[in-house]
């Protein structure tokens, strides 16, 4: 069976291997990660887990969520994620999964998920707006221009 994890990079930091040469590595927080459903061939059409990652409060759920964390026997958890299996798994509702199931050496292969926050927040930092970024941004629509002067233009109130 193929063994998944869920994680959040911690950061960066450096080690030195035998011949004094630095190595990058990233730092993750990988696990524990609780079985919150496992689907099958028979009821669900394909073979699956399903695993959580991050605890979360009780009172930030709907009661749906935690009706299905319930039923797992597990904690609520913020994340969750869904693994295609081979229909050759050994786990079952409640087990936590850990990064002892690794071995040393044994080569991963990781995925991310980027949140799209660095441009929108340098737009509003920065104060951008539509109008400089035009092509010829020294010369205004005069269409827009003037309509917004003669009619869409903000006035007084009274």
């Amino acid at each position: 069976m193929n063994i998944a994890l869920l994680g959040k990079k911690i950061g960066m930091t450096q080690v030195f291997d035998d011949a004094n040469r630095m190595i990058p590595v990233t730092v993750i927080e990988a696990g524990p990660c609780p079985v919150t459903q496992v689907k099958s061939t028979e009821k669900d059409g394909y073979d699956a887990i399903q695993i959580g990652f991050r605890q979360q409060k009780e009172h930030r759920l709907t009661k749906a969520a935690l009706g299905h964390f319930k039923k797992a026997g597990v904690a609520p958890v913020a994340e969750l994620s869904e693994f295609r299996t081979n229909g050759d798994t050994e786990l079952n509702l409640g087990d936590v999964l850990t990064v002892e199931r690794f071995e040393a050496g044994q080569k991963n292969r990781c995925g991310c998920n980027i949140q799209g926050t660095w441009f929108p927040r340098c737009c509003e930092a920065l104060r951008f707006c539509w109008w400089p970024c035009l092509p010829r941004f020294h010369v205004p629509p005069s269409w827009w221009f003037l309509w917004y002067v003669s009619v869409a233009r903000p006035r007084h109130q009274g």
